[in-house]
């Protein structure tokens, strides 16, 4: 049964128990990893106990391998939900546990679900756990068996919520590159409600960025990471600095804008009217310090800053800097400190295709 096309059509719900969906349409094609990003709302959950079976939408229709799935019970839903709890009992070990989630597909042959429980762990490395219980295993081979135990019971799709929350930032990567291995060797298609920016965007084919309960973007990744529709999805997909302002002029959708910091030229997102209240979204990434001149058809924007602290992240430095009241980070790689010393008065750019304008009231209030 693996790899089959999900459809949600006009999906919603506003019942009490749940999160708030407002209606929406996703399709997502066998063999397809399309993540969710939302701050707080949970209607990314709602989505996935929809597909899972573990909820009811108000209206809409869920659809998988152009059957209509709305009103079965999980148990016969031919996808696979697996939560940041692993879900595994305490008193089995993980060769039972995995062959537990094969009895899906070979409920009548004991002899079958061992096999291909067996097959599995060697498969991807975990024999040498097969006799072990989960208490005896860290968080990402717990979550590692979770995925295979789910891959046992041959799903269409693989629904995953916030999957890998419990396991360090570092121990990841291995984790992704399961799930890519299983996609390209099964073609299951992978829905995810995902913790991480940066995951979604380096790992997923599409990107859905969720905010008060509506889909309110679903794109590529560096489209949502370069040309979010609106503050909110900027704020979903990194960190931004805002400079709030207001629109004085628009031409070929760039429009210039008055702030804080001095005028600023900009990509228009949407249709906005001169003297609007706006909002300017720049990724810290996209500040450079002045030093070089723009390409002749370039639109740059310059302006002094002053130099406030230097903050080191790991391999990336945060640099702050104050124009008047207003705080601009930039972000760079670190070389050293010798490679990058900055104090006092400070000439930065940023490219008009890198600030984002968009109406005030499109960002939410998502923090900073």
């Amino acid at each position: 049964m693996l790899g089959q096309d999900l459809s949600l059509k006009g999906v919603s719900r506003a019942a009490a128990g749940l999160p708030t969906l407002a209606s929406l349409d996703l399709e997502v094609a066998a063999g397809e990893h399309v993540a969710l990003l939302e701050r707080g709302d949970g209607a990314a959950l709602t989505l996935l106990r929809f597909v899972a079976g573990f909820a009811r939408p108000d209206i809409g229709r869920v659809v998988v391998g152009g059957v209509d799935v709305t009103d079965r019970p999980p148990g016969e839903r031919p996808g696979v939900l697996v939560s940041a709890d692993p879900g595994l009992f305490a008193a089995v070990r993980v060769e039972e546990a995995v062959a537990l989630a094969a009895g899906r597909r070979h409920p009548h042959d004991r002899g079958a679900r061992r096999a291909r429980a067996r097959a599995l762990l060697e498969d991807h490395g975990l024999a040498d756990v097969a006799d072990r219980f989960p208490a005896a295993l860290d968080a990402a081979t717990l979550c590692r068996v979770a995925l295979i135990r789910a891959l046992a019971a041959e799903p269409a799709l693989l629904l995953l919520d916030r999957t890998f929350l419990g396991v360090p930032v570092a121990e990841r990567p291995p984790l992704r590159d399961l799930l890519d291995r299983i996609r390209r060797d099964t073609g299951v298609g992978i829905l995810e409600r995902c913790d991480d920016p940066a995951e979604a965007l380096a790992r997923a084919d599409r990107v859905g960025a969720l905010h008060g309960g509506r889909l309110v973007q679903i794109d590529t990744p560096d489209r949502i990471w370069s040309a979010p529709l609106s503050l909110a999805v900027a704020r979903l997909g990194g960190a931004v600095d805002v400079v709030p302002g207001r629109l004085i002029d628009a031409q070929g959708g760039k429009g210039r804008i008055d702030t804080p910091i001095g005028p600023l030229v900009g990509t228009l997102f949407g249709e906005i009217a001169p003297g609007t209240a706006v909002t300017a979204a720049i990724r810290p990434e996209r500040i450079d310090l002045a030093d070089r001149e723009p390409a002749p058809d370039r639109v740059v924007n310059r302006f002094e800053a002053d130099f406030v602290e230097r903050r080191l992240t790991g391999p990336l430095v945060r640099h702050v800097f104050a124009v008047g009241d207003t705080r601009l980070t930039l972000i760079r790689i670190d070389r050293g400190l010798h490679r990058l010393l900055l104090a006092g008065r400070t000439l930065l750019a940023v490219d008009a295709d890198d600030v984002w304008i968009h109406p005030a009231e499109s960002g939410g209030d998502l923090g900073g």
